[in-house]
């Protein structure tokens, strides 16, 4: 292992006396991602390590501790501990995300609806992801016949509550940096407002139009990426671009997220609702369908300040 810079644990390994590498999963900014075998109960789980010098994984721990578990919207977090200069977490290990997904209608409708379920269970915990996207959406574990068909929100390292402490929504700030993946950041996120439940729901927008048409109708590469207030004014000009000869649903629920307070309560039920509806045009043979449907009808947690809204 490289204490100073990436972490590079191999197949075979041992860390922690207690966790088996298997395999590297991936590798990004933060660190790397690993299947590990727990050797003290014999079951698989998710080796977070994360570079020296960041606190996202303590970061995600204080969220997993919340939201994850049997019932949860995420994995449940097992244990976290130095190594060297890097933490680790350890995780409850989950199926494949939904990268390089694209859908029917029908499918990508219950993929909507089931990411908005799990949002909803997340922001009634008093937290927001900020960067919802196909690699942080995963499937449940596909050995368990229990958990295989399920979805789970992961990766809450920019996760932040918006609860105030005594109660409350944290006020509105402006010039503030923005957080999350630049192809799916809300335009108030380009506008360096201070993201909210209403910037979720605008980047599961961007994440179903993305599902279904296989890319946005921007591409914002690292070499040449626009200034924030460009990337604003570019996502404004192409928002119907975005759902193109999809069902109105989807243009009226990005229009939907755009147009929400900075402190409102989205209305996550009525919205599942008319994403279920497009089950009706289903093809028997759609196997993306038959893999994402089957949990898609838990309900989130409702609020009496609950807004209602009717699609």
């Amino acid at each position: 292992m490289n204490v100073s810079g990436h972490v590079n644990l191999t197949a075979g390994q041992v860390v922690g006396g207690r966790f088996l590498i298997e395999a590297r999963l991936g590798q990004g900014g933060f660190g790397s991602v690993y299947r590990a075998l727990g050797l003290h109960t014999g079951c698989h789980c998710a080796l977070k390590v994360e570079r020296g010098g960041r606190n996202a994984l303590l970061r995600e721990l204080e969220v997993l501790s919340v939201v994850g578990g049997v019932g949860g919207v995420a994995p449940a977090p097992l244990e976290w501990w130095r190594l060297g200069n890097h933490s680790v977490l350890a995780m409850e290990a989950k199926g494949t995300s939904l990268r390089g997904v694209n859908g029917s209608l029908a499918a990508v409708g219950v993929l909507v609806a089931g990411v908005l379920a799990l949002l909803g269970e997340l922001h009634g915990r008093g937290f927001v992801h900020r960067d919802v996207k196909a690699s942080n959406i995963v499937h449940g574990n596909p050995a368990d016949p229990h958990d295989a068909h399920r979805l789970y929100l992961v990766d809450f390292g920019l996760a932040e509550r918006f609860r105030a402490p005594r109660g409350g929504h944290v006020p509105l700030q402006e010039g503030v940096r923005p957080k999350g993946t630049f192809q799916y950041l809300s335009v108030r996120s380009h506008r360096q407002l201070l993201q909210s439940r209403r910037d979720d729901l605008e980047s599961l927008a961007y994440l179903a139009g993305a599902l279904l048409k296989g890319r946005l109708p921007w591409v914002f590469s690292s070499r040449r990426r626009p200034t924030h207030p460009e990337a604003a004014r570019i996502k404004e000009s192409r928002t119907r671009a975005v759902f193109s000869s999809c069902p109105r649903v989807f243009a009226d629920f990005l229009q939907y997220a755009r147009g929400l307070d900075y402190a409102a309560e989205p209305d996550y039920n009525t919205w599942r609702r008319a994403f279920l509806r497009l089950e009706s045009l289903s093809d028997p043979h759609d196997a993306l369908l038959h893999k994402c449907r089957q949990d898609v009808y838990r309900q989130p947690r409702r609020n009496k300040h609950n807004n209602t809204h009717t699609p």
